[in-house]
């Protein structure tokens, strides 16, 4: 029986679109992702503080509260707020215009109300279950009506959340 020669192939390539494909769709993976883990924070301007801790480690259990302007319908276009951005003094007081958002999602006091007591719930002392041990930290726009802070802060002592951190910077140059 005659065995059959096969002549080697010269230009043996090697397919590069299927390597290609997978390198943008774990690119597409990375920015979302990314994107998912700032999904807590908002665009505020934190008030000036003389000093503060670098929020290097945040507890893994903490809940961000957000007390933001409305960046919708007639708040929109609030020219106190604009001018409160481009410079200190202006202050926009209706409260119309801020809101309370917790991971993106928008709440009114009473509704509030509810979604803390469940948080509260899920991290109740075991010694003293009047006392949550569920972190939050409040980040509020420093032009932000402090009564918005006031309460945030008034519902979380109503269900026993005493582990509360206020956001705020510390302007550059009086460190």
């Amino acid at each position: 029986m005659a065995i059959k020669r096969h002549e080697a192939m010269e230009n043996a390539g090697f397919n590069m679109t299927p390597m290609i494909d997978i390198c943008f769709q774990l690119i597409i993976f990375f920015m979302l992702a990314t994107d998912m883990s700032q999904q807590n924070l908002e665009a505020v301007i934190l008030p000036d503080a003389r000093t503060a801790d670098e929020d290097k480690k945040p507890d893994k259990d903490r809940l961000v509260v957000n007390i933001c302007h409305d960046n919708e319908g007639e708040a929109d276009n609030c020219d106190l707020y604009r001018k409160s951005r481009e410079a200190r003094g202006f202050y926009c007081m209706n409260e119309k215009h801020w809101v309370i958002k917790i991971k993106r999602k928008k709440f009114a006091i009473p509704a509030l109300a509810k979604e803390l007591e469940v948080q509260a719930a899920m991290l109740r002392d075991a010694q003293n279950p009047e006392i949550s041990n569920r972190p939050i930290m409040i980040r509020a726009d420093g032009c932000a009506p402090y009564e918005q802070v006031q309460n945030v802060m008034t519902e979380c002592g109503r269900y026993g959340i005493w582990k509360i951190e206020i956001g705020a910077r510390v302007p550059e140059g009086t460190e």
